[in-house]
């Protein structure tokens, strides 16, 4: 599907790497007649003398040429054909995690680019359902039902691949779950939602396993207890506060001086 903007790609990088190499150092141009004799041209380092004999003075001996770099120029066309295979693969580079300055970055934009982005590969799972899957395995079960020798796995079954669907259905359901966690995330909801299943089931929908990261009960009960241990130690290391003695405490009125 791709095959051209790699084609170009490939060969606009080979190009830009003999360039670099190329225009990597000068190239030299030596008039021998006008070298002194003994002297070697291909001998170069830096502080370098060149002896003359003769010649035209305003001829130079030795002529540096610096071949241009055309890097620039190649990356502008390997960029452009990268974005020629992201169009016609319909799988854009920030669905693998490259960043640009334009892209939107916060969270709700991020998943609706995704979910744009998704749309090229579940028509590539629904094509893989519908013409790899589904006749392979309807050929396996004609195959099982005309040769077979256990009776009892014969039926009349209906092959239906549903790989493509519960893609859908999973993405679906976990924006679903998504949106109504906003909604219950007030203080007049939370006493009726039960939020631990419910961050669960979020997790299980986005494929992370709920029991890694979500405290289960007894560990929760735990901690509770250990803070309520905690709360009466402290209050009991206080002590019991000291009573009031004196006139005061008998209700007398204090001698006046």
């Amino acid at each position: 599907m791709m095959r051209d903007s790699q084609v170009t790609m490939n060969a606009a990088t080979r190009i830009w790497l003999d360039n670099l190499a190329l225009s990597s150092g000068p190239m030299v141009e030596v008039n021998t007649d006008l070298l002194a004799a003994g002297e070697d041209p291909t001998d170069i380092h830096p502080w370098r003398v060149w002896l003359r004999e003769g010649g035209d003075g305003s001829m130079p001996a030795v002529r540096w040429y610096q071949p241009i770099a055309n890097a620039n120029g190649l990356n502008q066309i390997v960029e452009l054909f990268r974005r020629f295979a992201d169009e016609t693969t319909s799988l854009p580079s920030y669905t693998h995690g490259e960043q640009s300055r334009s892209l939107n970055k916060t969270a709700t934009g991020m998943s609706m680019l995704m979910g744009a982005a998704n749309i090229a590969l579940k028509s590539t799972i629904k094509n893989i359902d519908d013409f790899l899957l589904e006749p392979m395995i309807e050929a396996l079960f004609h195959f099982n039902m005309e040769f077979g020798t256990n009776e009892k796995a014969k039926g009349d079954l209906k092959v239906v691949p549903r790989a493509s669907t519960a893609l859908v259905q999973k993405e679906v359901q976990s924006q679903r779950l998504l949106q109504f966690l906003s909604l219950v995330s007030n203080p007049m909801d939370l006493a009726l939602v039960d939020r631990p299943q419910l961050l669960r089931d979020i997790a299980k929908s986005m494929e992370i396993d709920p029991d890694e990261i979500i405290k289960s009960e007894e560990v929760i009960r735990a901690e509770q207890q250990a803070l309520q241990n905690q709360a009466l130690a402290q209050a009991s290391a206080g002590g019991p506060m000291a009573e009031a003695s004196g006139p005061m405490a008998r209700g007398e009125q204090p001698i006046p001086m």
